[in-house]
Formats: C-alpha cells, structure tokens, sequence
C-alpha cells in the first residue's frame, strides 16, 4: 500500500465508499480520481513521453500539477453528480493536500508516504477508523522508504504529516 499506485486507487476507493455512502460512490471516486490519470501516465509511456514509471524531476512537477488540474475538473464532475456532502468535504481535502504536495515538491517531498497521509487527513474528519489506518499506511510506508534509502527522515517524517494536515483541515473547512 507504500507505493503511489496501489494507495492511491484504495484511498480513492475508501473516499468514495466510506464518505459517499454506497460502493457505487467508491466507484465513481476510483474512475475520476485514479484510474483515469493512471491511465494517462501509462499512456505518456506509451508513447514514449517519459520512459520509466518512476518519474522524478521537472516532469514529475509538470505531471503533479497536471493531475492537481485533473483533481480539480474529476472533484467538480463528482459534485456536480450529486456526492454527499461527507464526500465533497473529503474531496476538497483531497485538493488541499494536492496543492501542499505541489507546494513541497522542491523538498523532495515522498510521494510514497504523502498519499497514504494526504488520504488519512481527508479521511479522519467522516471516516475516523479508515483515516487512522491510513496513518498507519503513511508511516510504514515512511518506514519502508527510509530503509531502502530513497528519502531522508524530513522527506518521510516531517512533510507528509504536512500533506496530511493539509487534507484534514480542507476537509474539515469543507464539512
């Protein structure tokens, strides 16, 4: 659950179902929040705009803000569907800690960690327990991250909980 492409769909999965009140909300969560930019970055493979799934530098920059501009239009669409306003708290969150994550980017900031911890802020407020397993998630995966050696304590420790934060108190404003 530490890497971005499994984290991402199961915490849009528990957005959707837990806050939206039914699995049909989990899925129409999952399609606009997840597969749907998961599929386009397969696709810039494809095609050969990056060549490897582990983007890293100005691209991945362009591809965050990229998926915070598609974030914003998948978020208006689910609104615009009737969500609930449970869910519509959660999905501002959501967009709050996208834009901390863009904002923290120049730190090397661990997408690994920040996704599970941006999903528990926006999770916390309307679904309590499957907020704090999200924690949990961000800290294993924090944990992970440090031992393999691909990021420092600051990029595991000290920014997702500020990524997380972030989509507590959107979510939170929100509601």
């Amino acid at each position: 659950m530490g890497q971005p492409a499994g984290s991402v769909p199961v915490g849009c999965l528990l957005l959707g179902w837990a806050l939206g009140g039914s699995p049909l909300w989990g899925l129409l969560t999952v399609t606009a929040l997840a597969v749907l930019p998961v599929a386009s970055v397969l696709a810039l493979r494809a095609f050969g705009v990056v060549d490897t799934l582990r983007i890293t530098g100005r691209t991945r920059l362009i591809l965050l803000a990229g998926g915070a501009a598609w974030e914003l239009i998948a978020v208006a669409l689910l609104w615009s569907w009737g969500a609930q306003a449970p869910l519509r708290a959660g999905l501002i969150g959501v967009l709050a800690a996208l834009v901390a994550m863009l904002a923290l980017h120049p730190t090397g900031v661990s997408a690994h960690t920040s996704i599970p911890a941006l999903f528990a802020g926006a999770l916390l407020p309307g679904a309590p327990v499957w907020g704090a397993l999200m924690v949990v998630a961000a800290a294993v995966a924090g944990w992970a991250r440090l031992r393999v050696g691909a990021h420092t304590l600051a990029q595991v420790a000290a920014w997702p909980p500020v990524v997380g934060a972030a989509g507590l108190v959107g979510a939170v404003l929100a509601g």
